[in-house]
């Protein structure tokens, strides 16, 4: 099989499995189905594209509204801020339903395994499509 198959196909199983787990997280509650479990997930997809929007923009500080570069670095830190804010929410968020005892420990761990495995996926992509580029490992 080709290299990029074989990417491909790896990329597909990381991001299914991930899928999958958030989706095994929300049946293993209590009271058998429970949306607590998909919180977290659902606010990453959602969300993530704020701080890359964010970011791009003040990359960009030319082309927009953002012409001066102390506005531009504004923009940048809130969205360094909001990135790190909705990981750190994203993360947490499972540790503080368990604590409070809207889900059980084995959601809560399947929930963080399945973020993990989201990172790991688009980490991969990135390694991928450097590789792709560059048909080397150093770059």
């Amino acid at each position: 099989m080709s290299r990029v198959l074989c990417q491909s196909l790896l990329l597909a199983g990381a991001v299914s499995s991930a899928i999958a787990l958030h989706v095994v997280a929300a049946t293993k509650g209590f009271h058998g189905f429970s949306w607590w479990p998909l919180l977290p997930p659902l606010l990453a997809y959602g969300l993530a594209p704020l701080p890359l929007y964010l970011f791009l923009a003040a990359r960009s500080a030319a082309d927009n509204v953002f012409d001066d570069e102390a506005k531009a670095a504004t923009v940048q830190h809130w969205a360094e801020f909001t990135g790190a804010g909705l990981l750190t929410l994203v993360l947490g968020l499972p540790l503080v339903l368990w604590h409070a005892g809207s889900m059980d420990g084995g959601g809560a761990a399947l929930t963080l395994g399945g973020i993990a495995l989201t990172a790991l996926s688009a980490g991969l992509g990135v390694l991928f499509s450097r590789l792709e580029d560059s048909d080397s490992w150093g770059g």
